[in-house]
């Protein structure tokens, strides 16, 4: 296990973040890099385990497991392109409720809505995604999912639908035609990854032919 600074998070959160790395637990390490951290006047750290911590483990160190981060995949080497159609995209913040940053009630709220402001307005810019996928009623956007690439796969980021237009089947219709973007660009394998906790997301990925490759145990010390 070893630590590394996040100059992004740090820089725009206004205080040092850093990300423990090595998902094998080994608790001795693990307090020794939080006690190394508090020397360096890091005050939030992210461990991502492959395993939960034990409730003991948590309290003594004084962390909080504030996601259940689940990979999902799929196949497209057998999948059947969907016809869907692609238009334009507007800025877009609901998509964040079930976001670890918003579940840990000690991160600053302002910083958490600046945070997803700032990834939206990259992805339109798309410096961080590659397309932008939009739903509308009339003139307004009321759906929108980016897409980008992640070590040769397709990478779905942001999905979110307007909480006045939830039921209308819009999510799904949102994956299916990334999945046909993706196709269309070759992709052979595509991930997205959400929160364990966010049922309906889950459930709207299986329903899109996605199957779990992997969970991860995301925990936040403040230091």
């Amino acid at each position: 296990m070893s630590y590394q600074l996040l100059d992004w998070d740090s820089k725009n959160f206004g205080f040092k973040v850093s990300k423990i790395i090595g998902g094998e637990h080994d608790q001795k390490m693990l307090e020794a890099i939080l006690r190394e951290n508090q020397k360096q006047q890091v005050k939030l750290s992210y461990y991502f385990a492959v395993e939960k911590l034990a409730p003991e483990v948590i309290d003594k160190l004084g962390g909080s497991l504030v996601d259940e981060k689940v990979t999902y995949i799929i196949d497209l080497t057998n999948q059947k392109l969907l016809n869907t159609k692609d238009e334009s995209v507007e800025s877009y913040i609901q998509s964040g409720l079930y976001s670890r940053f918003s579940v840990d009630s000690k991160f600053p709220q302002d910083k958490f809505e600046a945070m997803y402001r700032q990834w939206i307005y990259g992805s339109m810019q798309k410096t961080i995604a590659k397309e932008l996928l939009v739903i509308r009623e009339d003139t307004s956007v009321v759906g929108i999912i980016t897409l980008g690439d992640k070590s040769g796969r397709g990478d779905i980021g942001l999905v979110a639908v307007d909480s006045t237009c939830r039921g209308k089947q819009y999510g799904t219709r949102l994956v299916r035609s990334a999945i046909n973007w993706f196709a269309k660009n070759q992709y052979t394998l595509v991930q997205v990854v959400t929160q364990g906790v966010n049922k309906p997301a889950c459930n709207l990925y299986e329903k899109c032919g996605f199957s779990r490759e992997k969970v991860e145990y995301v925990y936040h010390f403040w230091l």
